[in-house]
């Protein structure tokens, strides 16, 4: 099995975890005199094996990962650290998307204060054009990390144990 394919398993597991609890919690509770849809100990049990499943995959994905190595702008890097700096970048891009909502803001007079023609203002830096070209900047960067962790998914096989 690649990666890829592990990574794609590991999506399936969690969305199966997500619909036996939902069985296990329509089953939890019912009419005494009407027997549950679902075997409420049986999906217990089904969750159970699919957690341990998670976990050894999850395992064998972040051993492959630190194993690997994928070359960004001629620079070797770890997937581990390609994830982990995918991750930055998306933590980036959303914080920029906030400071670009107060971009968004129309100047305005504060009442309830001891002078009415005091106005809010934008602190100096905050500029929606230096956002934009920060996000798109962080979005080609966050593009090649992809690209380079997609093109080592592919190719790269598990290991497991």
């Amino acid at each position: 099995m690649f990666l890829n394919e592990a990574l794609n398993k590991l999506k399936n597991l969690k969305s199966k975890v997500t619909r036996v609890e939902k069985y296990i919690n329509e089953c939890a509770v019912h009419d005494e005199d009407t027997a549950p849809q679902y075997n409420y100990e049986g999906e217990m049990v089904t969750r159970l094996h699919l957690q341990e499943e998670i976990v050894k995959l999850k395992t064998a994905i972040q051993r492959t990962n630190a194993a690997t190595m994928a070359t960004i702008d001629g620079q070797s890097m770890s997937l581990t650290e390609l994830v982990l700096r995918n991750g930055r970048l998306r933590t980036e891009l959303a914080f920029l998307k906030t400071q670009m909502e107060h971009t968004t803001s129309v100047a305005s007079y504060r009442s309830n204060r001891s002078k009415d023609d005091i106005r809010k203002v934008f602190s100096k830096g905050c500029d929606k054009a230096y956002f934009k070209k920060e996000v798109d900047r962080i979005e080609q960067e966050k593009e090649q990390l992809e690209a380079a962790m997609a093109a080592a998914n592919s190719s790269t096989p598990l290991i497991e144990s």
